[in-house]
């Protein structure tokens, strides 16, 4: 059976509304940008035809907007946790790269228990 996935990755007005600078706001859209590429790369790997956005480049090369719409056959719900677990995974990463600049690695521990419940 084929199915329409919708994936969000939300919240987006926090992005918006904790920025301090168009710094901050360039390199939250930038995060967002790049987890909805990985998303879209994980959902392709697993055999999903992408509807939304419609990519017609190298998805590295553009913004993305914080969604994406899927045509899959087979067990959607799957394919939506595995999408999710990829993207808490890469958000890890991308967390402990951070927080070994910050030199603090007392906040790590919080930081990530964060991550693992975001999506």
């Amino acid at each position: 059976m084929k199915y329409l996935v919708l994936y969000t990755i939300t919240p987006v007005q926090s992005f918006i509304t904790e920025a301090r600078k168009a710094l901050d706001l360039a390199n939250g859209s930038r995060l967002l940008s790049e987890l909805a590429k990985i998303g879209i790369e994980t959902a392709e790997q697993r055999g999903a035809k992408i509807v939304f956005p419609k990519l017609q480049h190298n998805i590295a090369s553009f913004s993305l907007p914080n969604r994406f719409l899927a045509e899959f056959e087979g067990d959607a719900e799957a394919l939506m946790r595995e999408i999710s677990a990829r993207l808490r995974e890469e958000l890890a990463v991308t967390s402990r790269a951070v927080i070994g600049l910050w030199q603090k690695p007392e906040i790590e521990e919080d930081f990530l228990k964060q991550v693992a419940h975001y999506f």
